[in-house]
């Protein structure tokens, strides 16, 4: 299987935030909020609570300026939105992280709580509410 530099770079991405999310990895620039309650999404979470639980956590985690990047580019659900942000997630930027954290968080790369389409159009949603 032949993988192309970018997918090889959203699969270190995602690996290393989950290493960061278990606390395996320890960096002095990244703290998680203790402020923010923040638990992988559980079967019978509602989506939208979910997504709301993960847009605040990239809010306090990243600051209001990554939130209004990903706002710029970011439209709601109903005009495309969950697909913006599965592209901004796959970018190299501090809103990337952002947004491929959040995706991680919600499991959609795990055991597949929603599809990713879904849970993608949910955070495009809290992050469009968020102005």
């Amino acid at each position: 299987m032949r993988l192309t530099k970018r997918q090889l770079k959203r699969i270190i991405r995602e690996e290393y935030s989950r290493l960061k999310r278990r606390g395996l990895i320890k960096e002095s620039s990244w703290q998680m909020n203790p402020n923010v309650e923040v638990q992988d999404c559980e079967e019978g979470t509602p989506i939208e609570q979910c997504a709301e639980t993960w847009g605040q956590y990239a809010r306090d985690a990243y600051g209001d300026g990554v939130i209004q990047d990903i706002q710029d580019f970011v439209r709601p659900s109903s005009r495309g939105g969950g697909q913006d942000v599965m592209d901004m997630a796959g970018d190299d930027t501090e809103a990337g992280y952002a947004c491929s954290e959040c995706l991680e968080g919600m499991d959609i790369n795990g055991s597949g709580n929603w599809p990713k389409v879904e849970a993608a159009a949910a955070l495009a949603d809290v992050f469009v509410a968020m102005r």
